[in-house]
C-alpha cells in the first residue's frame, strides 16, 4: 500500500475525530499538554537560562536577579505540576473511557459481518489487524499523537529563539530540520512496508507458539512426530523473515545515518558552532547568553528531532491501522434487512429450496448444487449423508448465514431475503457441531443471554431436555456455576458429551418456531443419546426440529429424511420408503446396524 503525506494526514485526523467521539477530554489534554511540556523544555532550556545569563551579562541587581529565578522557578513548578495531573490522572481515568467506548463500538460491528468475510484470508487479516489489540493501539496512539505535537512545538519553539538570535543562521537550521524530516519520512515508509510484509510470516510463528502452550494440542506433540513438523514450520517462518529483512534492512541503516551526519555533526556540530563561535569571540558581536542558548537549543533540536522520527514511525503505524479500521468501520454486509421488510409468519409455514445452488468463494466446485426441498412446520427432517456432503451449508444457507448464488429458499412462498433479518433469524435457535462453551455461568451458557427469574425455568427445563439433570444435581451453585478455568480457579470442566448437552440446551431453552441440531449425538453415549432422541420425538409435536446425523439410529424418528452426496439430494423420504428403496442410506444403516459383520 502506497502511503502518502495526505493519506497519514486524513488518517489520523479520522483518528482524532473517534477519539473526540468516546473521549474528548482526552485528546484536548494530551495536545494542551503536549505544548505546555514543550513550552517547559524550552523555557528550561533556552529563554530562562538565555535570561539568566544576560541578567548577569548586564550588571543587573541580586533583587533582579532573584525575582527572575522565582518567576522561573514558578513557571517550572506550575507546568511540572500540570504534567503530573494530565499522566497520572486525566490519561488513566479517560483512556480507559475510551477504550470501552471504541471497543464497543468495533465489536457491535463485527457483529454484522457476513460469514463469508471469515473464509476470506486477506479480509480475516485485515480484520485481525484492525481489532487486534485495539484497546493497546488507541493508547499507544493517543501517545503517539501527543509525542509528536510536543516535538513539533518543541522543534517551533528552539528554532523560533534561533532565529530571533541570527535569522540567517535560522533559516538555514530551518531547511536542515525540513531536510531530516524528509529523509526520515522516507526511512519509516520503508520500516512500515517491510513490517506489513513481515504479517504473515509472523502469523506463521505465532500459529506454532500457539501450538506450544495451548492444551488442546499437548498430546498430540508429545504423543506424535507432530513436534518435528512444528519446527520445521518454525524455522521456514524465521527463514522468511530474515529474507524480508535483508531486503530492507540496507536501505534503513542509509536513511538511518543521513540524518543523524547531516544534521548532527554537518550542521549542529560543525556550521552553527564554528559561526556562532566566530561571532563571539572574533567579531563580538554575541553575547555569552545568545551563545548558550543556541548551543543548549542545537542539542535540544537534535533530541527533538530523533524522538519526532519515532513519532514518525507511529503515524505511519497509526495510518495503516487505521486504513485497516476504516475499512472495517465502513464495511457493509451484504447480507441485512431490506427496507420495508416483511414480518416472519406467526401461524403455520413452509420453507422451499428451490433449485439452490452454492459455492464457496475460492472453491471451485458448488457445495450444494440444484437442491430442492421442502420443511414443514411442526415437522421432523433430518439430514443426512458422509463429511462433505453440504449438509451444514444447506443449514447455513436456511439461516441466511450466506446467501445463495442461484436458485431461492423461500418461507410461504415469500422469499427470505425479504423478511426482516433480525426477526427470521430469531424464528431459529441452533446447536452447530463446532458449538463453544463460553467461560460464564452455566445458567448463562445455556440461555445465551443473563438469567432471570422469569427465565430460570425455561433453563432447567432445556437441561432436562438434555438428559443433564444428573449431572445438575451435583452442582452446588447450579445455574451460578462458572464454566472453564478462563477467569475461575474452581471453574467445572464438562467431558464432551457434558458439554454437547449443554449445547443442544440451547435450543430448548428459547422459544423459537425451528430447532436446528447438528450431529446432536456425536459426543453421547448410548442410554443419553436413546433419551435425547426419545425427547426430540416429543419436541417436534410443538416445534420444527432439523438435525443433522451420521447415526442413523437418530433418523428413525423423523417424519422426513433427506440423504445428499457430493452436494446434490440423492434419496429423500421416510425411514421405511428409504430402507425399502434399498438404495445409499440402507447401505449406512445396515453398515451402522451391524458394525462387526464381515462380508464376502
Amino acid at each position: 500500500m502506497k502511503v502518502s503525506l495526505k493519506m497519514i494526514l486524513k488518517n489520523n485526523l479520522f483518528l482524532m475525530r473517534l477519539i473526540v467521539k468516546f473521549s474528548p477530554i482526552l485528546l484536548w489534554s494530551v495536545i494542551v499538554g503536549s505544548l505546555a511540556f514543550a513550552f517547559l523544555q524550552v523555557f528550561t532550556t533556552m529563554i530562562f537560562i538565555r535570561s539568566l545569563v544576560k541578567r548577569i551579562e548586564e550588571g543587573s541587581s541580586f533583587n533582579e536577579i532573584l525575582i527572575l529565578l522565582l518567576v522561573g522557578g514558578l513557571t517550572i513548578l506550575f507546568l511540572r505540576a500540570f504534567e503530573i495531573v494530565i499522566e497520572n490522572y486525566i490519561k488513566p481515568v479517560y483512556s480507559q473511557k475510551l477504550i470501552q467506548g471504541l471497543e464497543t463500538f468495533l465489536y457491535n460491528k463485527a457483529k454484522t459481518f457476513d460469514l463469508s468475510c471469515y473464509d476470506d484470508a486477506n479480509f480475516y487479516n485485515e480484520y485481525i489487524w484492525a481489532t487486534h489489540n485495539s484497546g493497546e493501539f488507541i493508547l499507544d496512539a493517543i501517545k503517539s499523537i501527543g509525542e509528536f505535537f510536543r516535538y513539533i512545538f518543541q522543534i517551533a519553539g528552539i528554532i523560533g529563539i534561533v532565529i530571533s538570535i541570527d535569522a540567517s543562521m535560522g533559516i538555514i537550521i530551518l531547511l536542515a530540520v525540513i531536510i531530516t524530516m524528509v529523509i526520515t519520512a522516507k526511512k519509516e515508509k520503508i520500516v512500515l512496508t517491510y513490517k506489513k510484509e513481515t504479517m504473515n510470516s509472523e502469523k506463521k510463528r505465532n500459529y506454532i507458539v500457539r501450538m506450544f502452550y495451548l492444551k488442546d494440542s499437548a498430546k498430540d506433540i508429545r504423543l506424535t512426530n507432530i513436534y518435528t513438523k512444528f519446527i520445521e514450520f518454525y524455522n521456514e517462518s524465521y527463514e522468511e523473515l530474515n529474507q524480508i529483512i535483508k531486503k530492507y534492512a540496507h536501505k534503513v541503516a542509509w536513511l538511518s545515518f543521513a540524518p543523524v551526519f547531516f544534521l548532527r555533526y554537518l550542521i549542529s556540530t560543525f556550521a552553527v558552532y564554528l559561526y556562532f563561535s566566530y561571532k563571539l569571540i572574533v567579531l563580538g558581536t554575541m553575547l555569552i547568553s545568545d551563545f548558550i542558548a543556541v548551543n543548549t537549543g542545537m542539542v535540544n533540536l537534535y533530541l527533538s528531532l530523533t524522538r519526532f522520527s519515532d513519532q514518525m514511525n507511529s503515524l505511519y503505524k497509526n495510518t495503516l491501522y487505521i486504513e485497516s479500521m476504516r475499512a472495517f468501520i465502513d464495511y457493509q454486509p451484504k447480507i441485512k434487512s431490506i427496507t420495508n421488510a416483511k414480518n416472519v409468519p406467526e401461524s403455520e409455514f413452509v420453507f422451499e429450496f428451490k433449485d439452490v445452488t452454492f459455492q464457496y468463494p475460492g472453491e471451485e466446485t458448488p457445495t450444494l448444487n440444484k437442491i430442492n426441498l421442502t420443511i414443514h412446520s411442526e415437522k421432523t427432517l433430518a439430514i443426512v449423508g458422509f463429511n462433505g456432503a453440504g449438509k451444514t451449508t444447506l443449514i447455513k444457507l436456511l439461516l441466511r448465514l450466506y446467501d445463495v448464488n442461484s436458485g431461492e429458499i423461500s418461507l410461504n412462498g415469500i422469499n427470505i431475503k425479504d423478511y426482516d433479518l433480525k426477526q427470521y433469524r430469531n424464528f431459529f435457535t441452533v446447536a452447530f457441531q463446532d458449538f463453544q462453551i463460553f467461560a460464564t455461568t452455566l445458567g448463562e451458557n445455556v440461555m445465551m443471554d443473563r438469567v432471570t427469574e422469569e427465565n430460570r425455568n425455561s433453563i432447567l427445563k432445556a437441561l432436562d431436555f438434555a438428559d443433564f439433570t444428573e449431572k445438575y444435581q451435583h452442582l452446588p451453585t447450579g445455574l451460578e456455576t462458572p464454566l472453564t478455568r478462563e477467569f475461575e480457579e474452581d471453574g467445572v470442566l464438562f467431558s464432551g458429551g457434558e458439554m454437547q448437552k449443554i449445547a443442544i440446551a440451547r435450543v430448548l431453552s428459547k422459544d423459537s418456531r425451528v430447532a436446528i441440531l447438528d450431529e446432536p449425538s456425536a459426543a453421547l453415549d448410548p442410554i443419553s443419546e436413546y433419551n435425547i432422541n426419545d425427547n426430540m420425538t416429543k419436541l417436534s409435536k410443538q416445534k420444527t426440529v432439523v438435525f443433522i446425523s451420521h447415526r442413523l439410529t437418530s433418523t428413525v424418528m423423523a417424519d422426513h429424511i433427506v440423504m445428499l452426496e457430493n452436494g446434490k439430494i440423492i434419496e429423500e423420504g421416510s425411514h421405511q420408503q428409504l430402507l425399502a428403496t434399498d438404495g445409499r442410506y440402507a447401505e449406512m444403516f445396515r453398515v451402522q446396524s451391524n458394525p462387526y459383520k464381515q462380508t464376502s
